[in-house]
């Protein structure tokens, strides 16, 4: 009597635990509307060159040089919605981020002989990324269970804020300042890859590049003009970020 109620308990236990816990023991699937945050920091960004005019040997006190600048991190949310086809898998998703924060980089004149200028002049210049925002496809396969490896690229879109100086002062009068804001529109690609970590969450990593364009500006000098010296600026507006983030799927 003993050893039947053992054996039936054997044979009840796992069913029940199944009945109980249905998720363990369903394939999962990725089609659904889904939402999340995520965290990054730019590896890479493109820099600011100073160009003097009508050209260098005529300007004489500055020699072209491009200052390159420090990105830093960002911050947002996602949402989007994926479709599964057997182990392939596409989805549109958008995004909004804050910064990646970008310093300002200063540093001192050099002529275009080579030699510094003599005064406490400097160069400055400030590219940040106030906000951006994304429209990507992702689409990708699954070559493991409940992990998602795919290619992302699309329409990118952000607000940035361009400055630079070129600062003779005290030496000299006069210095040639832009400071402005300006909604750029540009484009974004990159690889990422994405782990289902219970029924309703999962973790991502990805590696994207966002192409915002150039910007350039021409700057007579303050306080008075003095034609025909100007110098030009030129801003890329590119940048390489590494986030991670999390999704939650509603359904």
């Amino acid at each position: 009597m003993k050893l039947r109620r053992t054996l039936l308990a054997l044979i009840l236990i796992p069913s029940l635990a199944q009945g109980a816990s249905p998720k363990r023991h369903r394939i999962y699937n990725w089609t659904g509307l889904y939402a999340g945050g995520n965290l990054g920091y730019g590896l890479a960004y493109g820099g600011v060159a100073f160009i003097p005019l009508p050209d260098a040997a005529t300007f004489n006190n500055l020699a072209p040089v491009t200052l390159t600048l420090n990105p830093g991190f960002s911050g947002g949310g996602q949402i989007g919605f994926n479709a599964q086809s057997g182990n392939w898998i596409s989805g549109l998703e958008g995004d909004f981020q804050k910064g990646p924060a970008v310093g300002v980089t200063r540093t001192p004149i050099i002529q275009n002989d080579g030699t510094p200028f003599s005064g406490p002049g400097f160069l400055q210049a400030g590219e940040q990324i106030d906000w951006f925002a994304t429209l990507r496809l992702r689409s990708g396969f699954t070559p493991l269970y409940r992990l998602w490896i795919y290619g992302t690229g699309g329409l990118a879109y952000g607000s940035v804020d361009y400055s630079a100086t070129t600062d003779y002062r005290p030496a000299r009068d006069n210095y040639y300042p832009i400071s402005y804001s300006k909604t750029k529109l540009g484009w974004t690609a990159g690889i990422g890859a994405e782990w289902v970590t219970d029924w309703n969450w999962s973790v991502k990593i990805e590696d994207i590049y966002y192409d915002l364009g150039d910007e350039s500006a021409v700057v007579s000098p303050s306080p008075s003009p003095d034609p025909p010296y100007q110098v030009g600026y030129l801003w890329h507006t590119q940048i390489n970020v590494v986030r991670i983030g999390v999704n939650y799927k509603f359904f």
